[in-house]
């Protein structure tokens, strides 16, 4: 089959080298993807306008090219209601309509929708007002944890330990609109402790399944310090041997399933990824915020641990035929999802002043160009090897040489039989690329 996937990251960059591998696979489009989706193997990086202008050509594209299943990437085009739109014109698509995407576009429907269906998750209150906000942080105790209750693009989350710091951040983003209409509503939720791990799983609304569990540090700085990101590493899988026995089966019964369920109860077309940020407290997990696609470094270091024909799994979740794919008899066990023992482990390489202003255009070298980009050195995954490849992000070809264009501009990812080791693959690769400013978390897994 042809399959088009949406969207210009590192996420959709390991998106389509993982939909390429597929057995099924003849061609991947991505659009307008980026130099390294431009050298993977079997893709090819097509033009077409993402905006909902440009709805009616992604759909004659999609016809033209027999493509059978979309594959849509990034929340914005979720929340616009492409998803929506191809299925109505009758296309296949991974990724859940308008409806769906609410969990992730308000903060304060996702909380109220997790406080419905009695999925655990911290106490929130959501103002409109400013000064309501302000108040509210004068007669709370903190930390405070802020966040924008619109789509802000992984840089909505301000935890201040400080009430002047609080106040500023209410002020920025309500006020002053630093972040758009997003922060026009902010979500107060309650600071918890414990570690962070994100929960994924593939659903189409009846069926649902659990994908490796993975941990993102979200803080730009060593030690967890610093201003929150997008995402500057992870790792899966996740030890969760000092909890206990039994906590990863309390994620998927009690979050997981759950969400399903609630979305199915309440009449939501929901056919995609549901991600789940988790706190792990002394009380048991608890739901932080809701995702309405993969998580970006998260799926950077899971799909390298997946084995299976990943592209028709996608496929059977858009048709609504996830359980007949994954248990029946017409399918052949090696062609259904598996997950491999290997670890995998993703470091962020990003512009100097990310989260912040940062500069573009500056040339990176290290990587090989191959078809304008870089090429893994061998193809990740191959069982028995330690493996490892360079995930674009904020990349693009300029007068023929590669340079950066975004805050997050690569992802080092290595498999490797342990953690520790594709820990000191993935380092030993990035030790190799240079750009200036370049920065990275050295920390990532530890």
């Amino acid at each position: 089959m042809n399959v088009l996937v949406t969207g210009s990251g590192g996420r959709e960059h390991a998106l389509a080298w993982r939909i390429a591998r597929s057995p099924s696979v003849r061609r991947v489009f991505v659009a307008p993807g980026n130099p390294g989706t431009a050298s993977t193997e079997n893709a090819e990086n097509v033009a077409l306008d993402i905006a909902p202008s440009g709805f009616e050509d992604i759909a004659r594209f999609s016809r033209e090219k027999e493509v059978e299943l979309v594959v849509v990437g990034p929340e914005n085009h979720l929340a616009d209601g492409l998803a929506d739109y191809l299925r109505a014109a009758g296309i296949n698509v991974f990724g859940p309509g308008k409806a769906g995407t609410m969990l992730e576009a308000s903060k304060s429907f996702g909380m109220e929708f997790a406080r419905r269906h009695g999925i655990p998750h911290p106490s929130s209150e959501t103002f409109d007002d400013r000064r309501e906000a302000e108040d509210y942080v004068k007669n709370t105790p903190g930390p405070w944890v802020i966040k924008t209750d619109g789509l802000a693009l992984g840089k909505g989350v301000t935890i201040a330990t400080g009430r002047e710091a609080a106040l500023e951040t209410v002020r920025k983003v309500m006020d002053e609109g630093a972040l758009g209409e997003a922060g026009r509503r902010v979500v107060f939720q309650e600071f918890l402790e414990g570690q962070e791990v994100t929960a994924m799983c593939i659903t189409d609304g009846e069926y649902m399944v659990p994908l490796p569990l993975a941990r993102d540090h979200k803080r730009v700085g060593e030690g967890d310090t610093g201003p929150m990101t997008g995402g500057m590493g992870a790792f899966s899988p996740v030890d969760l041997r000092r909890y206990g026995e039994g906590l990863e089966e309390a994620i998927r019964k009690e979050v997981l399933e759950r969400a399903v369920e609630g979305l199915r109860a309440d009449g939501i077309d929901y056919r995609g990824v549901l991600y789940a940020g988790l706190m792990l407290t002394r009380g048991g997990p608890k739901v932080l915020e809701f995702n309405v696609r993969f998580g970006d470094p998260e799926t950077q270091c899971v799909l390298p641990r997946l084995e299976g024909d990943f592209a028709r799994v996608l496929l059977a979740c858009a048709k609504r035929e996830l359980r007949e794919y994954m248990t029946g008899d017409a399918v052949r066990p090696e062609d259904r999802l598996r997950v491999k023992v290997e670890a995998c482990a993703t470091v962020v390489m990003a512009s100097a002043g990310y989260p912040g202003s940062y500069k573009k255009g500056v040339p990176i070298h290290g990587l090989a160009l191959s078809g304008g980009a870089q090429a893994p050195s061998h193809p990740a995954g191959a069982s028995g090897r330690e493996d490892v490849i360079v995930f674009h992000a904020g990349t693009k070809i300029e007068g023929g040489t590669l340079v950066t264009s975004g805050g997050r501009v690569l992802s080092v990812t290595a498999l490797a039989p342990s953690l520790d080791e594709a820990l000191r693959l993935a380092y030993d690769k990035v030790s190799s690329i240079e750009f200036e400013g370049a920065f990275y978390r050295r920390d990532i897994g530890r």
